[in-house]
Formats: structure tokens, sequence, C-alpha cells
């Protein structure tokens, strides 16, 4: 054996650990390194409004209050989700109203602009002055808004939204609009 085979045959265990060293030190210092920061626009919403709203049955104006929560899915570019609606009210007549919907909604996040549409489905009671009976009307329809962020903070924001609506029931139809002021997380 030739004195370079030989000095390669006792140097090799040192190089081949040498190399297993190096690599620890690499793995070790790539699982020190902080994981990438999370797309704080990206992940589970909520979202709470309040506002006034004002809807039209037979052409008699129903004046009142609007409460909806939504939960869904958003991104930095597009948001998915639904929730309930509560409205409260009283026609020009001074009938009382009341209306619980579900609602679902998809839409575009634009700047501090978000564009959306959806459907929904509600159930509409009016009490009656000159019966003892209350008028009862189930309906579905399409719905669109648009909203802007007046404050941005963190994931947060604070929005005010203009919601234009139609429900379609058996005898016609009920147009809606609402402006409201919400919260989003």
């Amino acid at each position: 054996m030739s004195g370079a085979a030989a000095l390669a045959l006792a140097l090799a265990p040192a190089t081949a650990s040498a190399q297993t060293a190096a690599d620890w030190r690499a793995a070790a210092q790539r699982a020190a390194e902080p994981l990438p920061p999370r797309d704080p626009s990206r992940g589970f919403m909520v979202r709470a409004e309040l506002g006034a709203s004002l809807r039209s049955l037979y052409g008699v104006a129903v004046y009142g209050g609007d409460l909806r929560v939504d939960f869904g899915w958003r991104t930095a570019r597009w948001f998915a989700g639904g929730g309930p609606e509560f409205h409260f009210g009283r026609t020009t007549h001074g009938l009382d109203t009341f209306l619980v919907g579900l609602r679902g909604s998809v839409g575009a996040i634009v700047g501090r602009f978000t564009l959306g549409g959806g459907l929904e489905w509600a159930w509409l009671q009016i009490d009656r002055i000159t019966r003892r009976e209350t008028l009862y009307k189930f309906a579905l329809g399409p719905r669109a808004f648009v909203g802007v962020d007046l404050l941005r903070w963190d994931q947060h924001a604070l929005t005010l939204t203009v919601d234009v609506g139609v429900l379609l029931h058996a005898q016609g139809y009920l147009p809606s609009g609402a402006l409201l002021l919400g919260f989003r997380r």
C-alpha cells in the first residue's frame, strides 16, 4: 500500500465525522431560525354590525334597526362567511315588525373597500293592531353590499357598510337597505 493511500485511509473517519458534524450544525441552525410570520390578513373572520334599516312591504315603509353577526374565512383578497341577522322595527302605520334571517356572503377585498353579495333567508313577523293576529312571511332573496374600513389596527377594523337586498315571498317582494357600523376581526 502506498503512503498516500494509507494516509487517505487513516483520514477517512475524521473527514466523515467532520462532515457529519457540519450537517448537524446546519440542521440545528435551520431549527433555530424563526418561522416566517403568519399573514395577519388571512384566517378566521368575525364581523358584528349594527345600524339603521329601511324595508318596504306592499309599499308601506318599515323603519328599524339591524344587528348582524358573520363568521367566516378571509385572505388578503377575498372572504366567505355568513350568520344571523335580526331586525326590530315599526311600519309608518305603527305596526311592530321583527325579522330574523340567515345570510351567506362572498366577496372581494380591494384595499380598504369590501365588495360582495350573497343570499338571505328570512322570517318576518308583523303585529296587527286591528285584529289579535300576526302576519308572518318567509322569504329568500339576493343581497349586495359595499363597505369601507374607517379605521384599522392589528388584525381589526371599524367598518361602514351599505347593504341592499330584495326578499322574495309568495305574495311579492320586500326591498331593503341598511347603513351599518361594524367591527371586524
